[in-house]
């Protein structure tokens, strides 16, 4: 990221400057009103500046370093958001308010209202962010009504279109496919012949949709040795091994070594940990005592001669959004971590 830090800096040095010198006026403002018995007090209204405002070139040089960055190779961070907020009541609800590193978002809700939909579309052309939909092959399993006149594997090539075709008609950049599956080593021959059919009825479709032609990123999500056929495991771009559960950073190397296979290609494995929430009961986000994503960036750090690390997949990033002093402070930390500036 040679450049991006020292953009930044220089771009809050000048919002900073900006900043001291309206507080200043509206200072002299208040004080001069209020040497006066007879003025009527006035609401005043301070002006903030967003982003991109006072020095537009300094900040489109930054835009332009950070989408350079984005595009050349080095490990990435991915989000999942939840954007089931119709109607914003907080910049936590907004896309706009994620962090200009994240390489990848995972909206909730695949189907945007227009304001969402428009920040999206800012942050692919303007930050170079990209968005996934996401296809999970469990939740269409679970969807499917036995009772009605569609087979499972009709139904479930329905879905599979319809997650494709939302792809295109909203400008994702790709797709994210969740299959988890399981081991077939004491199936009998019946068993294997069932779960051989219910895989192929959701993985058949995804697979003629990849050799079909497909240009956007493919990311799969699960354990790739109980896909049946891997081949297409060599079309991703990136192989998500979901360990949520891990209790330690330690087990994300047992749970990474267990998806080495063969045909599985094993320089692609991006980990997965949740954002954790302070004075809440959930295990979630924590390694024991300690918070799970510091611990987890650092581990996509570490060298590995049996895998490679290639990034690192953040669950709920929106409960990260408030904390003291910056909005995502966890979340821009563990970035920093994974990919640090030259100045840290």
């Amino acid at each position: 990221m040679v450049g991006l830090q020292e953009q930044l800096t220089e771009y809050e040095s000048i919002m900073m400057t900006i900043n001291k010198r309206i507080l200043s006026a509206a200072a002299l403002l208040l004080l001069s009103a209020s040497c006066s018995k007879w003025t009527e007090p006035e609401s005043l209204e301070i002006h903030k500046p967003s982003l991109g405002e006072g020095d537009s070139a300094a900040y489109e040089a930054y835009l332009s370093n950070l989408r350079s960055w984005k595009g050349a190779s080095h490990q990435v961070v991915l989000a999942s958001f939840d954007n089931t907020t119709l109607e914003p009541v907080s910049r936590a609800h907004h896309i706009a308010s994620l962090p200009d590193s994240l390489d990848y978002v995972l909206p909730v809700m695949l189907r945007l209202p227009r304001w969402q939909h428009d920040e999206m579309k800012a942050a692919q052309q303007r930050k170079g962010t990209r968005f996934l939909c996401t296809l999970d092959c469990a939740a269409i399993a679970g969807e499917w009504d036995a009772e009605s006149s569609l087979s499972f594997g009709e139904y479930a090539a329905s879905r599979v279109a319809e997650v494709f075709d939302l792809c295109g008609e909203y400008g994702y950049d790709g797709i994210l496919v969740c299959y988890s599956g399981m081991s077939i080593m004491h199936m009998t021959e019946e068993e294997l012949a069932a779960y051989t059919e219910s895989q192929n009825a959701v993985l058949g479709p995804v697979r003629e949709r990849l050799n079909g032609g497909w240009s956007g990123d493919f990311l799969f999500c699960g354990n790739p040795k109980w896909v049946l056929d891997r081949s297409m495991l060599l079309k991703a771009r990136y192989i998500v091994v979901d360990t949520d559960s891990a209790s330690s950073a330690d087990r994300l190397t047992y749970e990474v070594l267990s998806c080495v296979v063969s045909d599985v290609p094993s320089s692609r494995f991006v980990v997965t940990v949740s954002t954790a929430e302070t004075g809440v009961n959930d295990p979630a986000g924590w390694y024991g005592s300690e918070m799970a994503l510091p611990l987890a960036a650092e581990w996509v750090t570490r060298p590995s001669p049996e895998f490679g690390r290639a990034g690192l997949l953040i669950r709920d990033v929106q409960r990260d959004f408030y904390n003291a002093g910056i909005i995502y402070k966890n979340v821009r930390e563990a970035v920093a971590t994974i990919n640090p500036s030259p100045k840290n």
